[in-house]
């Protein structure tokens, strides 16, 4: 995986509501929103991502998992 499969941060919420942008590759993104397919975030964190309720790609001021972020920043050159 390059880093050019890798699009945009997905937001999240954990147990304690705590909302964080996780990494997931583009081809994931595409499934997951016309096929309902669960995407897959690095970290191996998954959710079906839907462009209902405005189609908001990340969550403004969310801090990135930081499982994420580390296997992001591996994967750059």
């Amino acid at each position: 995986m390059n880093a050019q499969t890798i699009t945009r941060p997905t937001a999240t919420t954990s147990q304690q509501d705590d909302v964080v942008n996780h990494w997931v590759p583009k081809s994931a993104i595409i499934a997951s929103l016309v096929n309902g397919e669960p995407a897959r975030a690095l970290c191996g964190s998954t959710e079906v991502l839907s462009s209902q309720g405005g189609g908001s790609v990340a969550a403004r001021g969310a801090r990135t998992c930081p499982r994420c972020q580390s296997i992001y920043e591996r994967l750059l050159p």
